[in-house]
């Protein structure tokens, strides 16, 4: 199952809206990126992504369940959908 790294530090900067992009790599770690980034880091290309305009002007309340609830779970079917999950698990 896919786990995020540093969750409340992610709640944080999602609801303070002080980001472009947010990309999530296959060990759970994230990274800030300019909204343009569609790169790699060390070969490997993220597993997911958020943009600023997707959660702009939410509550605390939507940001907490969409990373406890939402989040993790989309990960993890883009990388069933992407054949990746059986590499990590």
């Amino acid at each position: 199952m896919y786990k995020i790294n540093d969750k409340q530090l992610l709640k944080d900067i999602l609801y303070s809206e002080d980001y472009d992009k947010i990309v999530f790599w296959r060990d759970g770690t994230w990274n800030l990126v300019s909204s343009s980034y569609i790169g790699e880091q060390d070969g490997d290309d993220p597993v997911y992504s958020v943009k600023r305009v997707e959660h702009y002007n939410s509550s605390k309340k939507e940001i907490n369940e969409f990373v406890d609830v939402f989040l993790e779970y989309n990960i993890e079917e883009n990388m069933n959908l992407t054949g990746e999950v059986e590499s990590y698990t």
